[in-house]
C-alpha cells in the first residue's frame, strides 16, 4: 500500500515538472514571437536624403480591380528631377517625378508620392498614389 502513495507522489513531482517545462517554454516562445513580429522601421521622408534611389525596382501597378507587375530603372536627370524607364507589354514608356523641398514627390501620371526606407531590411520604396490608382515602386 505504501508503494501506490510513493508512486502517487511520483506522478505528482513528474505532472508538476511537465506543467512548469511548458509554461517555461510557453513563455519563451511568446517572448521570441513578439520580437520577430516588430516591424522593422521605416523611416519617414523628412529624414531622408535622395542621393540613392537611381536604380532598378519592381513595379506594381494597382487601379480599382486590376493589378499589373513590371520593372523600371529610375535616374536622375537635373537635381530634383527623375526619369522612369518602365518595361510593359506595349514596349518602353517614360514617365518623370519630382521631389519637392519638403521631401515629398509629384508625378503628373502617378500622383503624389513618398519614399520609404526600411533600413533592416535594405529596401527602398516609392508610393504613388492617384485618385484609386497605385505605383508602388521597390528596390
Amino acid at each position: 500500500m505504501e508503494e501506490m502513495g510513493n508512486k502517487g507522489k511520483i506522478i505528482r513531482w513528474v505532472i508538476l515538472a511537465l506543467a512548469a517545462l511548458v509554461l517555461t517554454g510557453a513563455l519563451v516562445y511568446s517572448y521570441m514571437g513578439d520580437r520577430r513580429t516588430e516591424n522593422p522601421e521605416v523611416s519617414s521622408i523628412a529624414e531622408q536624403d535622395f542621393s540613392d534611389i537611381e536604380g532598378n525596382y519592381r513595379v506594381k501597378l494597382s487601379c480599382a480591380d486590376s493589378t499589373a507587375y513590371l520593372s523600371c530603372q529610375v535616374t536622375r536627370f537635373s537635381e530634383n528631377d527623375y526619369q522612369m524607364y518602365m518595361v510593359t507589354d506595349k514596349g518602353p514608356k517614360y514617365f518623370s517625378f519630382n521631389v519637392n523641398m519638403l521631401g515629398g514627390l509629384y508625378s503628373e501620371e502617378f500622383g503624389e508620392g513618398v519614399l520609404e526606407r526600411v533600413e533592416d531590411l535594405n529596401i527602398t520604396r516609392i508610393i504613388f498614389k492617384k485618385e484609386n490608382s497605385i505605383c508602388e515602386l521597390t528596390k
